[in-house]
């Protein structure tokens, strides 16, 4: 915080320390300082309902996904906190492509949408699907393995995941 001078002349602040320095000379100023971290302060119950929200508008965007619609539920999934919600979002989008494999094509196209602003949720996505797969291969549960593979198999020919040696 201060630079060491000789003995005759008096130390000084460094002028980047400073600055970094927060100032409340009023209260004004002192509660405007105090809500830079609001989100932080949350109670829990308030983070349960927000989770809960998210969840559901997550869950009602990929319920009305439809081939007019994917640029637009895209962008709507974005200005969500998708990275606090990735999992909820990979696990609505797996659930509804199980439930509806005809449509495993536009929930491909739906990911790669995602993937060209957040590759870290396809990358979730993938390693779900393989998770599943394996477990229900091991299982031997023919209803269960066969939806991963094909929603892999759309992901590689929208070019969001490579061939795998």
């Amino acid at each position: 915080m201060f630079e060491l001078y000789s003995d005759t002349e008096e130390p000084q602040q460094l002028p980047r320390e400073f600055y970094a320095r927060r100032r409340n000379y009023s209260n004004y100023n002192k509660e405007k300082n105090m809500g830079i971290n609001k989100y932080d302060q949350f109670s829990l119950s308030e983070q349960r309902r927000y989770w809960i929200d998210l969840h559901n508008s997550i869950k009602s965007a990929i319920e009305k996904l439809n081939h007019g619609n994917i640029r637009s539920t895209s962008r709507k999934l974005i200005k969500l906190n998708i990275i606090r919600g990735k999992g909820l979002l990979c696990r609505s989008i797996m659930e509804s492509q199980s439930h509806s494999p005809n449509f495993t094509n536009i929930y491909a196209t739906l990911v790669s949408f995602i993937n060209h602003d957040f590759p870290n949720v396809a990358e979730l996505l993938l390693v779900r699907c393989i998770c599943v797969f394996t477990d229900a291969y091991k299982c031997e549960e023919e209803n269960k393995y066969v939806p991963p593979v094909l929603f892999i198999a759309h992901l590689v020919q929208n070019n969001v995941v490579s061939y795998v040696n």
